[in-house]
């Protein structure tokens, strides 16, 4: 008798086992909506990619819209996943971590395009696009400068090693300002690997040392201007230079370049 009522007991709760089962992965399959480029991964590309990644710009590819991120979208996966895309040399398990301007992605975001790639890179509904990006020019001015201090012109042949080395330029600052917002804007972005700019107090500096130099700011593609906040700044000493410290590269073609130098100052 105990063993006749008990299994059925047995099979009944196995029964009710794979229904719960099945119900559990029925309300899962309702509730998991696929994973597109128009609703998930457009924003995420608006907020941290097309800066760069748009027609004549420096990126080696447009990513504004489907037809032109679906070939790269592998390419993508993997560049997020290692952390290498969007560039953001900061390290997410150390220190500080809120930053304004910040165009790293999350978790979530990084999670969400390898969902959408390892679903087979779906379009989605058109209708589910965000309104696009409009940009800014790359290399116009994202301050008002009130001192532009201008690089001599310089030639990188077609095809040549790359080129070190320094211009020190009058700044045509007469008396001490302190600097609000700096800008370095390359005149060919192509050729420029990267460029430093110094204050230079020395009136006789060494052509090619700028230890002695006041820093003042780095380029390189993808940098925005360096604003500093209400109340602070840095000192431009009157009468100083400026001191250009280039890395030039060729690209096939010769190109003259001229490199300007912003600088917002307080009244």
């Amino acid at each position: 008798m105990f063993g006749v009522i008990m299994l059925p007991m047995v099979r009944i709760a196995f029964c009710g086992l794979a229904s719960g089962l099945l119900m559990t992965g029925s309300v899962f399959g309702q509730d998991a909506m696929p994973v597109t480029f128009a609703k998930d991964v457009m924003p995420i590309l608006q907020q941290s990619c097309q800066v760069c990644h748009r027609e004549n710009n420096m990126a080696p590819m447009s990513l504004m819209t489907y037809e032109e991120t679906r070939p790269w979208s592998r390419s993508i996966k993997n560049k997020v996943l290692a952390r290498e895309m969007p560039p953001w040399h900061i390290d997410k398990k150390v220190g500080i971590q809120d930053f304004k301007d910040d165009r790293s992605l999350s978790e979530d975001q990084i999670a969400t395009i390898v969902a959408w790639v390892d679903a087979g890179s779906p379009r989605g509904d058109s209708a589910d696009l965000p309104p696009p990006m409009e940009f800014q020019d790359f290399g116009a001015w994202t301050i008002e400068p009130d001192v532009i201090v201008t690089s001599p012109l310089h030639t990188v042949p077609a095809e040549s090693g790359d080129w070190w080395g320094h211009y020190i330029v009058p700044s045509g600052v007469s008396e001490d300002r302190y600097i609000q917002a700096i800008q370095t804007r390359a005149g060919d972005l192509r050729v420029v690997h990267h460029a430093l700019t110094y204050a230079v107090t020395d009136p006789n500096p060494p052509p090619d040392d700028s230890s002695n130099d006041f820093f003042l700011n780095e380029y390189a593609v993808g940098k925005n201007a360096d604003q500093y906040p209400d109340g602070t700044g840095k000192l431009f000493p009157a009468d100083d230079q400026v001191r250009f410290s280039f890395h030039y590269h060729s690209i096939g073609e010769q190109v003259v370049e001229q490199t300007e130098l912003g600088l917002k100052v307080y009244p």
